[in-house]
């Protein structure tokens, strides 16, 4: 399981910060930065579609 550093302060943008814990978390899994950003922009696709619908 990996940890969650819940030390960290927040900023004002809290999603930013939420995507750096999700990045942090994945990164503990094993996953590069690389294959990081191919999720991301699968993800951009799959979310522009379901805002076209």
């Amino acid at each position: 399981m990996p940890e969650i550093d819940v030390t960290k302060e927040l900023t004002e943008d809290l999603l930013a910060d939420f995507e750096e814990q999700v990045d942090d978390i994945y990164i503990q899994l094993g996953f590069t930065n690389e294959t990081l950003n191919k999720i991301g922009k699968q993800l951009e696709t799959i979310v522009d579609k379901l805002a076209e619908s």
